[in-house]
């Protein structure tokens, strides 16, 4: 294809531009690293040197108060073993607080309080009884309880003396008299610049910083104080970092912060002063450190930028003697991976014409390759296009020809039959014969179309029965996030698709309460345990008590499982529910329905008869007594002759609930027949009980009934059968208790009678 030029190939610079930039790279970062190591060193020595300083001036200023409490201690001694010898006088104890207060110079003075908190003994001249009592150390002291006099010493301040008009710091102790009872209070004030004094005689640099601070970050003192130093007694503004350091490191620690002080970024150190409440900040700022570290990263700087130009420079010497050599090798591996390619590949100039074409080519469009060569690309393609898109940037590069160095896009081919076929264009920049060419590689869609027909179609369908289907179908990501949520199950649970997809699992419906009162079962507990019994069965079926938006609960019918990919493994879970409450509530009314009485609601014989079995169970284990009874009412024939049915009904239904009230929490009682009732003692003491019992129904139901404005009269015979003495078996205790009955009814009616065996052996 002719010989290359070499200024207009910018993209084979790029190996060698690269090489270059790596090597001025590795240049660039190997003088940051000197540079950043450097910086490193005056960092660590700026924390060594404010971590060592903290530590000095804590030690120092903890001497300070150990001495000011050992000199409270020896004075509050002398005062009151004086006073407890009677040889206390006032002049001469003044005399000792001025001695005690010359060898301890750093002292502003000593002074004591009595019980009231009134001044009266101090070192010095002129001490004048003064009120103190409003002082927070006296009344905090004074509340100490008795025999507290070898309590901790406290502090009080920065505070300003009224005495002295000056801002100190002040240290305080108790003073007891023999008993334990309250004396007073002894104190020295300690001036703030006494460590403002101290901090001074530390070199730290031109804006280096020490600052005392108390345990609730009250400032005493600083050193490079402000204009207005008496102002900035007290002030608790700190930086954050401070602030949350000290909550994690309340002993000590070392951070780097601009303070709102004096807007000077620093290396910080901060101590703990023994067990005082009190910290010692120490700030070496990093402006006066990064001065010295210039000259070094001047020198630094300098020598990078000089390997930096010399890399550059042999480098392109280097490409200049390779570059054409490799130009010589590319005309021909193109064209023998075009030729080769399986791919539909042309090749086309500026002008829009095709220069090269292989094989899968001409077989795409039906033209020779050597028709092909030469072609105007427009005739390749029909005059409308397949794509979509309202971005017009693709087809616009694709039409001016290869000026684009990278484009991808959709057009409709046109063959030589005249048919049309729609493809996939991949559009790349290469400069041949010193002039930008375009490869332009082609790929067939029309199978790719069909089976996205395909897929819209089964996707259209799986929509359609989603959207239609009568239960409600959830479907969720493997966390258990709802991704899918059909109108079934929008008008089933009362939420809206867009509430729940992608904010919420399944266990937004679960209610365990609901769940334990409604199907006597608690459910999956989380999400978790649903997918384990998922994943341990393939498929979950069962029943829940869904909870809806509103509140209100149905049960339901639920199939959960899991949704699986090619290689089996699960991508989701579908759930598919039914909401199944009125077929539970039939099932419900039909179960009762079998087991008791539709007009009395009690247990009919079916459900009394195992209550029965159940009741001799319990006997035969507690080695307990149980009575059975059988009753039939006397006169209710006539009832129903004279006042119809629906008055014997009411009859019924009263009487049942007599012989209720006559019975305890544990008994039972059913209707096996028209009139005939049947009743379960349990636990019975003596067989007597259970005549006594049988006597209360009876006298019950000799009680006029009030119904429906008439006044009815029945009675009652009551047969008793007794376990274990009557039998020990359902039916033998059934059979005997109604034989007594029946001899109730047989001997004059309105009676009770326990079974005997002598009635077993009478005929009938």
């Amino acid at each position: 294809m002719g010989q290359k030029s070499i200024s207009r190939r910018p993209r084979e610079w790029l190996p060698y531009l690269g090489g270059a930039l790596l090597v001025c790279l590795l240049i660039v970062v190997l003088t940051g690293i000197n540079i950043w190591q450097e910086s490193r060193r005056y960092q660590e020595r700026a924390e060594v040197l404010t971590q060592n300083t903290t530590k000095l001036l804590a030690q120092h200023i903890g001497d300070v108060f150990a001495n000011a409490d050992s000199l409270l201690k020896i004075v509050a001694f002398q005062y009151i073993d004086q006073r407890s010898r009677g040889q206390f006088e006032p002049g001469r104890f003044h005399a000792y607080l001025n001695q005690v207060m010359a060898v301890s110079p750093v002292f502003l003075n000593i002074r004591m309080l009595d019980d009231k908190g009134v001044l009266r003994h101090g070192s010095g001249d002129g001490i004048v009884p003064i009120d103190l009592s409003d002082r927070d150390y006296f009344y905090r002291l004074r509340d100490l309880p008795a025999g507290s006099a070898d309590s901790p010493m406290i502090f009080s301040g920065p505070i300003f003396a009224r005495l002295a008009k000056q801002w100190v710091l002040v240290l305080a102790r108790r003073i007891e008299n023999p008993d334990g009872s309250f004396a007073g209070v002894v104190f020295i004030n300690l001036h703030n610049e006494v460590f403002g004094d101290l901090f001074a005689s530390i070199k730290l640099g031109p804006t280096g910083a020490i600052v005392l601070r108390t345990s609730e970050m009250a400032q005493i003192d600083r050193f490079r104080r402000g204009p207005k130093p008496d102002a900035d007694v007290g002030n608790r503004k700190v930086s954050q970092k401070l602030a949350e350091l000290v909550k994690i490191a309340p002993d000590g620690g070392s951070y780097k912060a601009m303070t709102n002080y004096d807007q000077v970024t620093r290396y910080y150190s901060y101590l703990k002063v023994g067990p005082y409440p009190f910290y010692i900040i120490v700030g070496e700022a990093t402006q006066d450190f990064i001065a010295s570290l210039g000259v070094n990263i001047y020198m630094l700087l300098g020598f990078g930028v000089l390997m930096i130009l010399l890399a550059a420079a042999g480098f392109w010497h280097i490409y200049r003697l390779t570059q054409q050599r490799i130009l010589e090798r590319i005309d021909q591996q193109a064209g023998r991976i075009i030729d080769a390619s399986p791919l539909a590949m042309l090749v086309i100039d500026p002008e829009n014409v095709v220069r090269k074409a292989n094989q899968a080519a001409s077989a795409m469009f039906g033209y020779p390759v050597q028709e092909l060569t030469g072609m105007p690309r427009q005739q390749l393609e029909a005059s409308h296009s397949l794509t979509a898109s309202t971005d017009p940037a693709p087809q616009s590069a694709w039409q001016a020809g290869p000026q684009a160095l990278q484009e991808q896009f959709e057009v409709v081919g046109l063959r030589r039959d005249g048919s049309e076929i729609p493809l996939h264009v991949a559009l790349s920049s290469i400069h041949l014969d010193q002039a930008s060419h375009a490869i332009v590689v082609l790929d067939d869609l029309t199978e790719r179309r069909k089976t996205e027909a395909k897929l819209h179609e089964l996707l259209s369908l799986q929509t359609a029965i989603l959207d239609h289907h009568s239960y409600a179908i959830i479907a969720t990501d493997p966390e258990g996030m709802i991704t899918l949520f059909n109108p079934a199950a929008e008008h089933m649970l009362g939420y809206r698709a867009d509430e729940l997809v992608g904010l919420h699992t399944p266990m937004i419906f679960h209610d365990p309460e609901a769940q334990k009162s409604l199907l006597k079962d608690d459910g999956p507990s989380d999400f978790k345990s649903l997918v384990a019994e998922i994943n341990a069965g393939g498929s979950q079926v069962g029943e829940m008590v869904i909870r809806r938006k509103d509140g209100t609960h149905f049960i339901a019918s639920c199939s959960a499982s899991a949704l699986l990919d090619e290689q089996g493994r699960v991508t989701g879970f579908l759930y598919v529910v039914a909401d199944i409450t009125e077929l539970k509530q039939a099932q419900d009314r039909l179960a009762h329905l079998a087991h008791y009485d539709p007009l009395t609601n009690l247990p009919n014989r079916i459900l009394f008869f195992e209550r029965l079995e159940l009741g001799l169970a319990l006997a035969r284990r507690n080695q307990s007594q149980l009575a059975l009874l059988f009753l039939d009412l006397d006169k209710f024939k006539p009832v129903n002759d004279t006042w119809g049915h629906a008055m014997g009904d009411l009859v019924l239904k009263a009487v049942a609930l007599r012989i209720i009230a006559c019975l305890r929490e544990s008994d039972s009682v059913g209707r096996v027949g028209g009139d005939e009732f049947v009743v379960l003692l349990m636990n019975l003491q003596t067989p007597d009980a259970a005549v006594l019992v049988a006597e209360k129904i009876r006298e019950s139901l000799n009680q006029p009934f009030l119904l429906e404005g008439k006044t009815l009269s029945i009675g009652s015979c009551i047969g008793i059968a007794i376990y274990p003495g009557h039998g020990s078996t359902a039916t033998e205790l059934a059979k005997n208790a109604d034989a007594a009955m029946y001899r109730a009814k047989d001997t004059g009616r309105d009676r009770v009678v326990v079974f005997d065996p002598e009635m077993a052996l009478a005929p009938g």
